[in-house]
This record gives C-alpha cells, structure tokens and sequence, in this order.
C-alpha cells in the first residue's frame, strides 16, 4: 500500500542533511510512495527531483514569540497548517534545529526526529546557543531514528529516552552518484578536494593553513558557499597561493569534482554520518580526514586520520595522498539497497 510521507526540515541549502531528505524522498516517491518536503526557510538550492512537492511553512513569522513558549505554540499553527495543505501524512522525519524544537511538540502522528549527529557533541557546537535542559526535552519527546547505531547510542546515554531511538540506512542512492558523477569533467587537473558549507565547524582554516604548509604544487579545490566565505577569501589572499586554490561557490552536483580528485580532505568538527566518506568511497576518491566525530573513527583506517587541529600532521598527509592516492582510498564498505533503505523507513510507522 503507498504511504504518505512529510520530511521536514531548516533549509534546503547545501549541507548533508538536506541531500538526505531529497535522497530519500526521491527513493520513496520512486518506490510508488507519496512525499511532501516542507522547509521552515525559503531557501532551495538543490534540484528537487519530479514527484515531490516542496511546501513552505514560515517560521521566521514566529520568532518574535519568547522561545519557552514559542515550541508550544508554533506546534500547534504547524499541525493546522499541515492538515490544511498537506494531509494526513503517515510518517513525518523532522530533521535539525528548530524544526525538532517544534514538531517535539506536535500533536500529528508518527513523528520522528532525526539525529545527524552525535547529540552530545552537538550540545557544544552548533546546539550551544540553547540552553542544554530544553534541547534534551526536546529529543524526550519523540521517538527519534539515525543513519547511525553509534549516534543512537550516544543519544541513549546521554538523554536516557524512553521513546524508541531505530537506525535506518543513510539514504544514499549508489546508482545516481555515479551517474551523476559523470555529469561533467571539473577542467581542473590534480588537484585536492573538499565540499561542504563554509561554517567555523567545518575548520576550512585549517585545510588551507595544511595546504600551505604541505609543500605540494597540485591545487585545492573548495566547493560550497555560506557564512564564514569572506573569512576564507582574506586567509587564501595571505597565502600566496590564491591562483592554486580554487572556491567554485555551491555546485549541486559536486560529485565529478570528487570523482576527478587525487583525494578528499574533511576536516569538519563532530563528522558523525561521513556522507562524503560513503560517496568517496563509492567514487574510489582517496580520503583524508581531521579525526573528530564518530564517523572518520569509524569509517576511516588510523594513516587516514589526523589530530583535529594539527596542520602539521594534516599537511605531512596531504602530500603523502597526492604521491599515492591508492595507499587511501576508504576501506571497503558495503552498501545497503534502495529497496532496504525505503523498507526501512517505512517500517517505522505504526
């Protein structure tokens, strides 16, 4: 029988997490299924794929509420708003912050809130603005799923739910990366590559600072956009090395970049789901990595992994990958199918 599914979630700009909730609704809505993506900020810079309806839902009108109230009462304009322009789902996936912060309280069915990360990490890093007493409440209050039995069980420890915490498969689809992947050649010749937001948690100081160091003449390519980029722009004009590095602003399709690169270079804080390490392994793409989150531990061999924070070390790495990038590449992994990562998901609803 189809279903009917609502992912909701901040933004659809960049990140893993966004292409998670386009992944999946494009699996779900290929298995013959029905989704709805609602986005708490207007903002789309992914292709969405046919077959799904993106709604938005405008949050920012509610802000002015004090924020110990404002969860309650946004929760439940949220469920009218629902009702009205959308249904009656059978499954809703809220994913990040403050999206969680207001379905927690909603009153719909089924609703699962969505780890993409390890929460006590998350806690002191991108969470830290809220007070730690309400983000805890907030993932009591829901049943929640991850792409990860490490995260799920860091959140077990550390919030000691009683609501049902599942693992579900990351819904990556193996057969679109590498098609997409062949979309285009990037026209850049050896080089090193890194993708993702420009965010202090992304540490992109540090990829730089070792690119420098590391001595080595192929170039580094940068792709994404966001907040710290004028940051970024002045660090890579006190380099020297401004024509080797190369910022080419967001790219819905970043994976030629990745499937052309000598290797991948993540130095990213609390890296709990290492979307990009699945995807570089599926693209034989060698891979470095900053060791800090659950992810680089767990995906990654000890020689692909760095002290975060250690340039150093970093940059001794970077030139030993660009002289053998096969001495790298990600230990094998196997991948789940579509139909298990749909089946998977669907059976969440009771």
């Amino acid at each position: 029988m189809n279903k009917h599914v609502l992912l909701a979630i901040l933004t659809l700009r960049g990140g893993g997490a966004e292409r998670n909730v386009i992944s999946l609704a494009k699996l779900l809505v290929d298995s013959g299924h029905h989704v709805d993506i609602v986005v708490f900020k207007n903002q789309i810079e992914h292709d969405i794929p046919p077959g799904i309806t993106v709604h938005y839902f405008p949050y920012d009108n509610y802000r002015s509420i004090p924020r110990f109230m404002r969860g309650t009462w946004v929760a439940k304009r949220f469920d009218r708003w629902v009702k009205r322009f959308i249904g009656q789902p059978d499954l809703i996936l809220s994913n990040l912050f403050p999206v969680d912060f207001v379905l927690s309280r909603s009153k719909l069915a089924n609703v699962y809130l969505t780890l993409h990360a390890a929460l006590s990490d998350e806690v002191k890093t991108t969470l830290q603005a809220w007070d730690l007493q309400e983000v805890i409440k907030v993932y009591r209050s829901k049943p929640v799923v991850a792409n990860s039995a490490a995260i799920i069980e860091d959140f077990t420890r550390f919030t000691d739910s009683k609501f049902q915490a599942a693992v579900v498969p990351l819904p990556l689809i193996t057969e679109d990366v590498e098609l997409k992947s062949q979309a285009f050649n990037p026209g850049v010749e050896r080089y090193l590559v890194t993708v993702g937001r420009f965010e202090q948690s992304k540490h992109l100081d540090h990829l730089i600072a070792a690119y420098v160091k590391s001595g080595i003449s192929e170039k580094l390519v940068i792709v994404g956009s966001g907040k710290e980029e004028a940051a970024i722009r002045q660090q890579i004009k006190t380099t020297g090395r401004g024509t080797d590095i190369i910022l080419t602003g967001f790219i819905s399709n970043p994976y030629p970049f990745i499937r052309h690169a000598l290797g991948f270079v993540l130095c990213a804080e609390n890296e709990s789901q290492g979307l990009v390490i699945l995807e570089s392994a599926l693209l034989n793409t060698a891979f470095v990595a900053q060791d800090s989150g659950l992810a680089p531990k767990g995906l990654l061999a000890d020689h692909q992994r760095v002290p975060l924070g250690d340039e150093a070390a970093l940059a001794a790495k970077l030139a030993a990958m660009v002289s053998s990038p096969d001495d790298f590449l990600v230990p094998a992994i196997e991948f789940v199918t579509s139909e298990q990562i749909v089946s998977a998901h669907l059976n969440l609803i009771r």
